[in-house]
């Protein structure tokens, strides 16, 4: 049995439940074993388990939905004029790898931020 840090048997229910129910892309074989175990061994109910995944969930659909409104609010957001003048003027430097300002290209455009891109 392999060890973990830290170990899997110290961990928080909510934790264990969320390795136990994973796969194996983000955790090992082993280590959803040993978390199916000690949730055995703290005797909590499937129900329970249920009930932490759903709150999981939810959250995650939070987090999605929060982040669709962000890249919204970024795709009008551009450059104040004083960026601006900064950007042209350190553009040389910027253009030949020598500084960097804030995101790269690629960077706004995953970000999308379509007026600063």
């Amino acid at each position: 049995m392999e060890q973990y840090s830290p170990p899997i048997k110290e961990r928080e229910t909510d934790e264990l439940i969320s390795i136990a129910h994973s796969n194996e892309n983000l955790w090992q074989r082993d280590a959803i074993k040993q978390a199916k175990r000690e949730l055995l061994r703290r005797g909590v109910s499937e129900d329970y388990q249920n009930k932490v995944l759903e709150e999981f969930k939810q959250a995650d659909k939070r987090i999605e939905e929060a982040w669709q409104q962000q890249k919204e609010k970024n795709k009008v957001e551009g450059y104040k004029p004083k960026e601006m003048v900064y950007i042209f003027l350190v553009a040389p430097f910027i253009l030949l790898g020598k500084w960097r300002v804030g995101f790269s290209l690629m960077g706004l455009k995953s970000e999308n931020f379509k007026r600063k891109f």
